[in-house]
Parts: structure tokens; sequence; C-alpha cells
């Protein structure tokens, strides 16, 4: 997208400048595409491990170019799996906290 730019001043920390600086990301690249990510309404962020993470940028690259049109129908599928785990989950709580065997008298 081409965009007018505007120059801004901005701290971070010294560790972030040093894992930027180590990992050579472009850092004016990396915080539009976060803002760009973070103010998109239909966009998710995940937390995963870093094997998760390197495992991804392996498979997909660093920024998971197209990625979403081809991503979207699996995850939809594992959060189904997920709402099924957590049914299941919620069932036996309800069984144990509400038995006629766990009331109390």
């Amino acid at each position: 997208m081409e965009r007018d730019l505007k120059r801004i001043s901005l701290l971070i920390g010294e560790d972030q400048y040093n894992e930027i600086s180590k990992r050579k990301l472009n850092l004016s690249w990396l915080v539009r595409d976060l803002l760009d990510t973070y103010l998109n309404a239909n966009a998710i962020t995940l937390d995963v491990s870093e094997s998760t993470r390197m495992l991804f940028e392996q498979i997909v690259g660093p920024n998971g170019d197209g990625l979403d049109s081809d991503f979207e129908p699996i995850l939809k599928e594992a959060l189904h799996s997920l709402l099924k785990i957590k049914i299941e989950k919620m069932k036996k709580l309800e069984k144990l906290a509400f038995s006629k065997e766990g009331e109390e008298s």
C-alpha cells in the first residue's frame, strides 16, 4: 500500500534494540506492520512458544505474506476442535459440581 509517511521519534528498550539488530530487522517496516495489524479489527495476534514461532517462520517466512487466505480454514478447524475440548471439560465440571453425590446436604 502506497502512503505518505511521517517521521517520528521512538524510544525502545536496549534489549529490544539489540534483538532487532541481531535479527537485522527494519524497525520502520516492523513498526508500520505491527501498527497495521493492531489497528485492523479483523486481525488476531497469538503468543506462541519460540519453537512454534521459528517453525512458522520457516514455513511461511517472517511476515507470512499471503498466508491469511490459506490459513483461515485451518484456523477455523482448529478452533472447532478446541471448542469441542472445552465443551467436554465443561460437561465434566458440571457433572462434578452438580451431581447428586456432590451436593451438600
